[in-house]
This record gives C-alpha cells, sequence and structure tokens, in this order.
C-alpha cells in the first residue's frame, strides 16, 4: 500500500500476518485451529469475543476470519488465498463489507442505533459482511441493551467480532450470545523467532543482547516488540548493528550492573553503596521508573529461583545471589518495591520511592546496618556565641510564656456574641470599639483542654473554621458563608442562620459533623455545633437580654418613632414633603437585601443539585430571617 511521498508504513502494519500459518499468526494455535477448523465444515458463528491483552492479534485475526469466510478458493484449506479478488479487496481497504467501529468513539446508543439500520442491508461487494467492533467493553450499558436483540439474531450474511482487552466489563447477557477465544501473551521464543525473520527480510542488524531486551520490554505484545525493532533502527545508521548498549539508551534503561549492585547492598546491608548507586543512576538520566521496574524483576527472579522455580529468565549470575538469600527475606524485599511503581510515577522527586524500599528492605531486618563513617563534626556543630558571654551567664534566662501563662484569669472579659446585626451595620469590625486590649492577649489563642472557648474568640477565628470546613466539604462552606457564631452556652455553638433552609442542611449529622470537626482543629477544643433562626437561640446566662442592645425580650419589637402630623392631619409620609432621602435610602436597602437573598437562595438550590425550597418561608418580600 501506497503510504505517500515522505512517509513509510510502520513495521507492524507491513507485516501484519496475511495468512492463518503458524510463521505468520504467532503464539495463538488454539484460537487459529479453531477457526480453520470451522471455516473448513461451514460452522461460522455470527458473533465472536475475542479477550485478550493489547498487541497479541485480536484485530488481526478478526480481520483474518472476514478474508478467509468471504475467500473465493474453492479448497477450504488454502483460505485465505490472497490472490482472489476478495483478498486483494480486503487486503488493499477496498472492502465495503468489511466495517471495522471503535467502540471508545463510537459507543453511545444513536451509534448502535445506526448500526442496526446498516445491519438490515445485504453485503454490497462480499459474499458475507463482517462488522469489527474493537475495544467493545467501551460500549454504554445503554448501547449493549439496545444491541442485544441484533447480536443474538443478526441478518443473513452477518457475522459480529468483538474485540476487547477487558472482558471482566462487557454485560454477561453479551457475552453469552458470542463464541470466545482468550489471547494469550506472545511467548519469548515464539516472539523473539518472529521479529528476528522481521529484521531479516528488513536488513536490521540486531544482536542477541539486544532483541533479549525488547523482547522483555514488549511483555508479551509482538506490536509492541516491531514498534520498538522500528525506533531503534531509525536511531542507529544502516551499517551499523543494533546493541544492548544504545537499546538501553533509547529505552530509558539502567546496566545490569546497577541493578545487581543495589541487590548485593541489600545483601550487605550497606547503605551507602545502594544509595550511591541509586543516585548516580539518577544523574546519568537514567528513567527511575524504569530502574524500579528493573529492581523488582530482578528481586522476583531471585524469589522464583529461591523457591525452586527455575525461571528460564534468569542467568548464572541471579542463580548465584539467588542462593545467599532466605526464601522470607526476598518475599518482604518483593513487597517493598512492588509498592513504588505508584509513587514514582506520581510523587515529586522519582527516586524517593526507590531510596525508601530500599533503606526498608534493609533496616526491616534486624542485622547490623553499615553506612559510610561520618566526618567529625564537634564544636562546629553549635551556633557561634553572642558577643558577651559575661552577660548571658550572669542574666537569668528568661522564659516568654510565663507573662502569658498568667494573663487567662481575667473575670471582666466576659464575650459578647456577636449578631447579624451587629455585623452589618459595622462594614469593619474595629477591635478597639470594646475595651483596649493589651498586645499580649489578641494573638491567635490555642486554648487548652482546661480553658474554654469563648464567642469572641469563635467570631475572631470563623474565617480558619470556613477555611478547614472548605477543605472537608464546600458545600457545607457555601452554607456557612449565611451564618454566624451567636452565643457558646455548656459546651455547645450556638449559629445564627438567615433562612431555615441553611439551618435545616447545617443540623444534619454529617454537615454538622464537618463543622464540629473544623473548629476542633482550629480551636483545639471540641464543641457541639447547633444552627436556628433568630429568636429560636438561647441567649448565654450572663448576657441579660440581646447583644443587640434590646429590652431583654428576644422577641420583643424594636419602637419605631411616631411618625410626623401635619398640621392639617394628614401623616408625612402621605406626602412628598415629608418623605426625606433617610426613608428612601432605607427603603432602597431593603430591596437589595431581598434581592440578594433571593441570590443566596439561588445559589444554595445550584449547590444541592435543584433540591426544592419553600420561597415563601424566606420572607423575601419584607422581613428577612436575618
Amino acid at each position: 500500500m501506497d503510504t505517500g511521498p515522505g512517509r513509510t508504513q510502520s513495521l507492524y502494519r507491513k507485516y501484519r500476518p496475511e495468512t492463518f500459518a503458524g510463521g505468520e499468526l504467532v503464539g495463538q494455535d488454539h484460537v487459529r485451529d479453531t477457526l480453520r477448523n470451522a471455516i473448513a465444515n461451514g460452522r461460522v458463528s455470527h458473533a465472536y469475543l475475542f479477550c485478550g491483552p493489547r498487541g497479541t492479534g485480536k484485530t488481526t485475526t478478526a480481520r483474518l476470519l472476514a478474508k478467509a469466510v468471504n475467500c473465493l478458493d474453492p479448497e477450504p484449506a488454502n483460505r485465505p488465498c490472497n490472490v482472489c479478488e476478495a483478498c486483494v479487496a480486503i487486503n488493499q481497504g477496498r472492502a465495503t463489507d468489511i466495517i471495522e467501529i471503535d467502540a471508545a468513539s463510537n459507543r453511545g446508543i444513536e451509534d448502535i442505533r445506526d448500526l442496526r439500520e446498516q445491519v438490515k442491508y445485504a453485503p454490497a461487494q462480499l459474499r458475507h459482511k463482517f462488522y469489527i467492533i474493537d475495544e467493545a467493553h467501551r460500549l454504554t450499558r445503554d448501547a449493549f441493551n439496545a444491541f442485544l436483540k441484533t447480536l443474538e439474531e443478526p441478518p443473513p450474511n452477518t457475522t459480529f467480532v468483538l474485540a476487547t482487552t477487558d472482558p471482566d466489563e462487557l454485560l454477561e447477557t453479551v457475552a453469552s450470545r458470542c463464541q470466545r477465544f482468550d489471547f494469550h501473551r506472545i511467548p519469548a521464543e515464539q516472539m523473539a523467532l518472529r521479529v528476528r525473520t522481521v529484521c531479516e527480510q528488513e536488513g536490521i542488524e540486531i544482536d542477541d543482547e539486544a532483541l533479549s531486551i525488547v523482547i522483555r520490554q514488549s511483555t508479551g505484545s509482538l506490536r509492541d516488540a516491531l514498534s520498538l525493532i522500528d525506533m531503534l533502527a531509525t536511531a542507529t545508521s544502516e551499517d551499523k548493528t543494533i546493541d544492548a548498549g544504545l537499546t538501553r539508551k533509547m529505552l530509558g534503561l539502567s546496566q545490569d550492573e546497577r541493578t545487581l549492585t543495589v541487590i548485593e547492598a541489600i545483601l550487605e546491608r550497606d547503605l551507602t553503596l545502594g544509595l550511591q548507586t541509586i543516585n548516580d543512576a539518577l544523574d546519568s538520566g537514567q528513567d527511575m521508573r524504569a530502574f524500579g521496574r528493573q529492581i523488582l524483576a530482578a528481586l522476583r527472579l531471585l524469589m522464583l529461583c529461591r523457591a525452586g522455580a527455575n525461571p528460564a529468565e534468569a542467568d548464572g549470575a541471579l542463580r548465584e545471589l539467588a542462593t545467599r538469600f532466605e526464601l522470607p527475606e526476598l518475599l518482604r524485599i518483593n513487597r517493598e518495591f512492588s509498592e513504588i511503581d505508584f509513587a514514582i510515577r506520581h510523587g515529586g522527586f522519582p527516586q524517593l520511592p526507590i531510596e525508601l524500599a530500599f533503606v526498608a528492605a534493609i533496616v526491616g531486618d534486624s542485622a547490623t546496618v553499615q553506612a559510610a563513617p561520618q566526618p567529625a563534626q564537634v564544636t562546629p556543630a553549635r551556633r557561634p556565641e553572642p558577643s558577651r558571654p559575661e552577660q548571658r551567664a550572669s542574666a537569668p534566662p528568661q522564659r516568654q510564656p510565663e507573662p502569658r501563662a498568667a494573663q487567662p484569669a481575667q473575670p471582666a472579659r466576659e464575650p459578647i456574641p456577636i449578631r447579624r446585626e451587629e455585623r452589618e451595620q459595622s462594614p469593619a469590625r474595629e477591635p478597639a470599639a470594646s475595651a483596649p486590649q493589651p498586645p499580649a492577649s489578641t494573638p491567635e489563642p490555642r486554648p487548652s483542654g482546661a480553658a474554654t472557648a469563648s464567642v469572641q474568640m469563635v467570631v475572631e477565628r470563623w474565617p480558619e473554621v470556613r477555611t478547614e470546613v472548605k477543605a472537608a466539604d464546600r458545600k457545607v462552606e457555601a452554607l456557612l458563608a449565611s451564618c454566624d457564631p451567636y452565643s457558646i452556652i455548656d459546651g455547645t455553638l450556638f449559629l445564627i442562620a438567615a433562612y431555615p433552609f441553611h439551618a435545616s442542611k447545617l443540623n444534619e449529622d454529617r454537615n454538622r459533623q464537618t463543622i464540629e470537626d473544623a473548629v476542633e482543629r482550629v480551636l483545639q477544643q471540641r464543641l457541639t455545633i447547633s444552627t436556628g433562626l433568630r429568636g429560636e437561640l438561647p441567649d448565654a446566662p450572663d448576657e441579660g437580654g440581646p447583644p443587640s442592645g434590646g429590652t431583654g425580650d428576644s422577641n420583643a419589637t424594636p419602637q419605631t418613632p411616631p411618625r410626623q402630623v401635619r398640621d392639617d392631619g394628614a401623616n408625612a409620609s402621605d406626602s412628598n414633603d415629608g418623605y426625606d432621602a433617610s426613608e428612601a435610602e432605607d427603603d432602597e436597602q431593603e430591596r437589595a437585601a431581598a434581592r440578594e437573598e433571593h441570590q443566596v437562595i439561588e445559589r444554595m438550590k445550584a449547590i444541592f443539585n435543584g433540591e426544592e425550597i419553600d420561597i415563601d418561608e424566606l420572607q423575601i418580600d419584607g422581613g428577612s430571617s436575618s
């Protein structure tokens, strides 16, 4: 196939298997033999499910099956022949009856409905129509449900092939309607033989050690192996051989000596040698994630050798090293290194997880740890003394916490609860408005378990409480924006809310627990939280009335001044003369407050997913609950 000027076809596409021959379709003999028998006996199923890791030949086998079913060769054993018109059309990508669908991008129910409409039409070019659905597990549940009837009873001359790397994500009703074939990872020997054949046909020289590294890195995926060979061939000149040094450099791998050095350092309990080797690998540009995997792979082989499994990948050096370890010790070390891959990927210092696992592998044992001797530093370790040491010796040591310890007992410093009206009337809260405070008592208090928190203390540190709540639950913090501390009675912190909706939400067990935890973290004291509206909350026993300076009755309405009466007996408010600027400003403030309350309610409805709220309870048109 012509790839256009300046482009070359990748090796895994160029050497994609074109027949069921064993030299091309590698490592899947059980699938190959079953499908060839089905073609020879005319027992091709209406639906197949191909499962297995990436790069093992699922989509390639589906294409071979479609080509063999539509092949015009009279001898079934020769199909596909790659000579007839149908085979040539499929190889060149001109067959309109072989439809490949990427389920990752066509996963919705509308895509399946379009597929159901297209299935009704007979094949236009070939004898049999094939639908190859790649990554089938990405289809949505609704799409699968819409696809079930078509999958179970497709029209004549139509076959579905579902390919997936995660069959557990498929519905059981889908899997039960298909013939399932499990594709295995390709063995190293068969993969090495296939890669070597491709290199010979391409004129690529590669030594055995480099080929072994490529096979190990591909982890059973022939497509990955051919992609690595393609990259290595591009990195070297035509007259040079791909060697192990170039392969490790291109793949970001470390030398085997470093891996063995780290393992020997664990065996010898030599912290200095192991940590120095890890940092040398980092300084040389080694990928720490690949280095950690190499160490883990070597430790795994050591454990298998020590347990008598005799893995084929282990060489003489590893087998000799395994005899110097005990099996329980290898088990513990493998556990330490098996958890570092995620930490390396998401951590700020990629070498740190390897260092921690290395140190834990040594320190976890009771054996003696060898470390490099520290340079003698006796006197320089201390800070330089002041210029006059005789004054320091004569003066007694001064301890700053002493004066602060004498401050707490001040009976006159009783906290005054602050209510919402006071906070709204004074936009900038000035500490000097109350009794003057010494500078030593204003810093953020951290009361001990014996000290009791005050409302004034809670008000001063309320922004910190909201910050802690926001880190735990943003919805609860949004509710606290319209609430203020009211009073503290018998270990209960009462919050005054602007609206009934806020009070009911904050009194829920989960939200109240979030606020109590935040208050405890900030004030170092556990308080019970209770939220209510004005008139529902008890005043502190030493207040003597509401803190706003009322008459003492929390339910009493404030006295309004009498209206001015004109000489003609009419109210002054009935005429434009008596409607002064202050009354107009008050009305505007009421309207602005109503608008603000409406915005708050709309915001709360959006935060709590559109929960229904009784707007009449809020009294937006007149007296707000705040």
